[in-house]
């Protein structure tokens, strides 16, 4: 408002910046269809892996910011992608983000797995479906199993997993997460200090 703009807000709750690919954020899809038609000037973000932390994004949208002159505002920096330092600078940070992102998960993984070859514990806070949590170790849950093996074998007969999703739920079948989480999450912004309330 300070700079004359008209706000709009474009927010993606539960969306993993390194996993975007435009297909699974609509919100991001319909910032792009506005930039693509020339009614954005300037992107306002609180940190650049917020927008992204895909390489492949930032070269998707290179010419199109470049040809309308969108500058993306983070709070420790400007992005502007016909300055040619700038571009080199976002690249490379996408790249290192990427990277981190990537360790970060492998030693994960990694850390889990040597956990279940050693004694069978499970260290997650989830464990898989179809399997449930004694004395720290997995053991087969025989009620959730043959819910799995029902979703596996509509899969296997080419249903989508957005329908099979839909059947589950119309079947009132608890998901995981609203299994642990009876009451949902109220995760914290560490901003603002505020919290909101995410039901399972």
């Amino acid at each position: 408002e300070e700079l004359g703009y008209e706000p709009v807000f474009y927010e993606e709750r539960g969306k993993s910046a390194d996993k975007d690919n435009t297909l699974n954020r609509p919100e991001m899809n319909r910032l792009l269809a506005e930039c693509e038609a020339g009614r954005v000037s300037d992107i306002f973000v609180t940190e650049l892996d917020r927008f992204t932390r895909r390489v492949e994004l930032i070269l998707e949208i290179d010419k199109m910011f470049q040809k309308n002159r969108i500058r993306i505002h983070a709070a420790s920096t400007i992005l502007d992608l016909t300055d040619s330092d700038s571009r080199f600078y976002t690249l490379l940070q996408s790249l290192l983000g990427e990277r981190e992102n990537r360790v970060k998960t492998e030693r994960s993984i990694r850390g889990m797995t040597q956990a279940v070859k050693q004694k069978n514990l499970w260290v997650g806070v989830f464990v898989p479906y179809g399997y449930k949590k004694v004395d720290k170790c997995l053991a087969i849950d025989e009620e959730e199993s043959k819910i799995y093996l029902d979703m596996v074998a509509l899969s296997l007969k080419g249903i989508g997993s957005a329908t099979i999703a839909n059947r589950f739920n119309e079947l009132n079948i608890p998901t995981r997460a609203r299994k642990v989480l009876k009451n949902g999450i109220n995760p914290v912004n560490p901003k603002t200090g505020l919290s909101r309330h995410i039901p399972s």
